[in-house]
């Protein structure tokens, strides 16, 4: 098409059943976010989206039930990887009192793994230097 739309689900062509459709779609929701929540996650923000992904997905996998299955798990947003704000408040409060403690980070945090805690120790500390680096260097044009 001409905005590079691209056909995500084609009820005539699919050969199953409406209600295998909707086992499908039960199956597969909690991939992608699941029914909407509240407060909303990022995929549960609007109702359809995750319906949408589903189908899209199962129309990918030439209908095939657990091959769109498989493809949405291996897409599937690690848990671990989120953090919610209170999450990350605690995590910054500890970060504060314990400095490079990571493990006293990671027993004031207390839900999530410390795998998770070092991670995001890591990527903002990295952010941190490369923001740093960057202007080091802007300041540097500038002379």
């Amino acid at each position: 098409s001409v905005r590079g739309d691209v056909l995500v689900w084609s009820p005539s062509g699919c050969h199953l059943t409406p209600d295998e459709v909707s086992t499908f779609e039960a199956s597969a929701l909690p991939l992608l976010g699941g029914p909407p929540q509240n407060p909303p996650t990022h995929l549960s923000a609007r109702p359809q989206f995750a319906a949408e992904m589903a189908l899209g997905a199962l129309h990918l996998a030439a209908y095939q039930r657990q091959a769109a299955l498989q493809a949405l798990r291996s897409r599937a947003v690690d848990p671990r990887a989120v953090w919610s704000k209170v999450e990350e408040r605690h995590f910054h409060a500890a970060l504060g009192k314990h400095k490079k403690d990571l493990r006293a980070v990671h027993d004031a945090v207390r839900t999530k793994d410390m795998a998770s805690v070092v991670r995001l120790y890591y990527l903002e500390n990295g952010l941190k230097k490369k923001e740093e680096r960057e202007k080091a260097r802007g300041v540097q044009l500038l002379k």
